[in-house]
Parts: C-alpha cells; sequence; structure tokens
C-alpha cells in the first residue's frame, strides 16, 4: 500500500473489503471460506520446502535492491550475493536434492 492510500486508511479508520484489500497490495491473496485452509496449507508447504537461509537471504536482498537504481554496481553485488549463496552448504544441498530428485535435508 502506497503513502497516499495508508494516509486515507488511517485518518478513515474504515473497513477495507477483501477485494479493495488485494487490490492495493494489503492482502496478497483472496480465496473463498471453503479454500481458505487449503489455501494456507499449500502457502505453508512452500516456506517449509524452501532452504530456512535462501528465505532469510532473499529478504535481506529485496530490503537492498529495493530503493536502489539498477546500476553495474547493484548487479555486480547482486550476482556476487547469488553466488554465494548457491555455492554454501545449504545451496549446495539444495542443487543436490533436485538433481538426485530428493527432499533437501531441511524438509
Amino acid at each position: 500500500m502506497g503513502a497516499r492510500q495508508a494516509n486515507r486508511f488511517f485518518m478513515t479508520a474504515e473497513v477495507i473489503p477483501a477485494e479493495r484489500a488485494q487490490q492495493i497490495g494489503i492482502v496478497h491473496e483472496v480465496v473463498s471460506e471453503d479454500a481458505l485452509d487449503s489455501t494456507v496449507d499449500g502457502l505453508i508447504d512452500a516456506l517449509l520446502a524452501g532452504g530456512p537461509q535462501a528465505q532469510v537471504e532473499a529478504r535481506a536482498l529485496i530490503a537492498r535492491v529495493s530503493d536502489g537504481p539498477i546500476n553495474d554496481a547493484m548487479i555486480n553485488d547482486t550476482a556476487s550475493f547469488i553466488a554465494r549463496l548457491r555455492t554454501g552448504d545449504e545451496g549446495q544441498e539444495g542443487l543436490s536434492a533436485f538433481l538426485e530428485k530428493r527432499s533437501p535435508n531441511w524438509v
């Protein structure tokens, strides 16, 4: 949600319907009540399947690149950052698990 939308809803304290909340980026997904449990279970499964270190580092990467200019320095820094993760223990375990068609050791 951008600053203008935040200002409006902070000042009015109005209830935001689910579809509107999705439109302005407060929620990622809107599902029926019947689909809620299966949707949550699917998201949890996806989160648990990801490498814990990779997930933390991905959030850090997003924070690092979200406000800066896209220039050679940022591109090189990002490439180095990703290469470091791929060659680390967790990255190598994930790659091995993929190639061996098995679950990684963190699952």
